[in-house]
């Protein structure tokens, strides 16, 4: 079964979130609407698929040599 976007993201959507504090924030991306959201649930509500949580690449921190 594949997921698609049924276009109710602009109903749902969150707009402006700062991408430093994106997931600090509590917001969370739907990768196959390509949309942003808070909320307390981790399915989209449009499509259904799970939502990303954390980001996919962790930030290295300075070096400590």
């Amino acid at each position: 079964m594949s997921t698609t976007c049924h276009g109710d993201c602009t109903r749902f959507a969150t707009p402006n979130i700062r991408p430093a504090d994106f997931y600090k924030n509590g917001a969370k991306r739907c990768i196959v609407c390509s949309c942003s959201y808070r909320m307390h649930g981790n399915r989209c509500p449009c499509c259904s698929s799970l939502l990303r949580l954390k980001p996919k690449v962790k930030r290295k921190g300075p070096k400590d040599e």
